[in-house]
């Protein structure tokens, strides 16, 4: 099943229940009939509160810097009457690398929400070779009673090489690596980046002055994540040359190729896959490359194990 990045916008909803004991009369137990999460740092969380019989209590909310333990701000409301009301846990943006507690306190019982960190950090494939890593993330919850998310990457298997195939193609379908989640999928970019010191990509605007990055899709299975080549490239059929942009002559095309001529410059280049904001955790996953060209046995020397050469004898 073929994944495309995933921004959730819209806020998060969480129902809750306030109900009165028979036996105490004025205690209210809040509890939750869902837990949602992942949290994605780009939403807020709302939460319904129900009431199940008139009642009327005063309630606030306070938010926390998970931290530093420093106090964004409160805000207080009256619950009165057989209602439903809508608080908003203004969180987009806040998550960051401390996370976010709030305290909600309704009458004379408060309740915690915590929503974790975001982990942010970079995953070198090479790095973790003879080592799964696995990122808990914590769904909403109240506290003492969270929902943990985990996911884990697994490079055990990864190739460290990127072929050439006969058509001059790179491989990349052959590149993959386990991943264990749950139903959610998120990244915001993924590319092949090469090093192109020689400009046999002029035709792509590079970064950092000879950086060249050419997207690609991700696609998921239930337990892997591999790759394809985005379709929005063009190639000359001649001469493999590419282009990110339509050029008299070239094709649109879903390969990346290596121009005619050019893949011993590449043996000693550097070939990375990129994944931006990946996951939960939204981490930067690197799987760093090295160059492999099938060459074949025989023709034209620049391509071949064995080629012939000659002229005309004296």
């Amino acid at each position: 099943m073929k994944y495309t990045r995933k921004l959730l916008l819209a806020p998060c909803v969480a129902i809750f229940t306030i109900s009165a004991s028979p036996s105490v009369g004025t205690t209210y137990t809040l509890f939750s009939d869902t837990v949602i999460g992942p949290f994605d740092d780009s939403q807020d969380f709302v939460m319904r509160i129900r009431t199940l019989q008139n009642v009327f209590l005063r309630a606030s909310l306070k938010t926390y810097n998970a931290s530093s333990g420093a106090l964004y701000g409160e805000d207080t409301f009256s619950i009165c009457n057989k209602f439903e009301y809508e608080i908003t846990f203004f969180a987009r943006g806040r998550v960051g690398v401390d996370g976010l507690r709030y305290v909600l306190s309704i009458g004379s019982a408060s309740y915690t929400f915590n929503i974790d960190p975001l982990v942010n950090m970079e995953v070198n494939a090479n790095a973790h070779k003879n080592n799964s890593v696995t990122f808990n993330n914590c769904c909403i919850g109240l506290q003492n009673s969270r929902k943990i998310t985990s996911e884990t990457y697994n490079f055990k298997d990864t190739l460290d090489y990127v072929t050439i195939d006969d058509n001059n193609a790179f491989a990349i379908n052959e590149i993959s690596f386990s991943y264990n989640r749950g139903d959610y999928l998120h990244y915001s970019s993924c590319y092949l980046e090469v090093n192109d010191y020689i400009g046999v990509y002029s035709n792509f605007l590079s970064r950092d002055g000879y950086k060249v990055a050419f997207p690609l899709d991700i696609v998921a299975s239930s337990s892997s994540i591999s790759f394809i080549p985005n379709s929005h490239m063009y190639v000359n059929n001649k001469t493999m040359e590419m282009s990110d942009y339509h050029i008299t002559g070239y094709s649109k095309t879903d390969q990346i190729y290596v121009p005619i001529g050019k893949e011993k410059e590449f043996e000693s280049n550097e070939v990375r896959i990129v994944i931006e904001d990946f996951g939960f955790s939204k981490s930067k996953i690197v799987i760093p490359l090295s160059f492999f060209s099938l060459h074949k046995l025989f023709g034209a020397c620049y391509e071949s194990e064995y080629c012939i050469t000659g002229g005309v004898k004296a």
